[in-house]
């Protein structure tokens, strides 16, 4: 139970920080990237697409290796993520 109270509690900070960048994005992505609005639609529909594309295989797995792991390593990937959006200088480095 610790362990999922744990995740669970990183899931949410995870998207607060998103919740934050999210609004942030459009002006930084124009002055500092020089990319346009359809740059930006695309960073931000990609984790959406990514969700429904692995969304059934990730529960499928979930159900052999357990919840938590999962969760787990899906918070890790996210992290990975948005240092990586973070560190990125254009749109192909965003999305990948």
């Amino acid at each position: 139970r610790t362990g999922l109270t744990v995740v669970a509690a990183s899931q949410a900070l995870l998207n607060f920080g998103f919740g934050v960048v999210v609004p942030i994005l459009p002006a930084y992505a124009a002055t500092t990237l020089d990319m346009g609005a359809s740059g930006v639609g695309i960073v931000l529909a990609t984790p959406a697409l990514m969700r429904v594309l692995l969304n059934a295989e990730c529960g499928r797995l979930a159900d052999r290796v357990g919840r938590v792991p999962m969760m787990a390593a899906g918070e890790l990937t996210a992290a990975v993520g948005i240092a990586g959006t973070g560190l990125a200088s254009g749109v192909g480095e965003m999305v990948a």
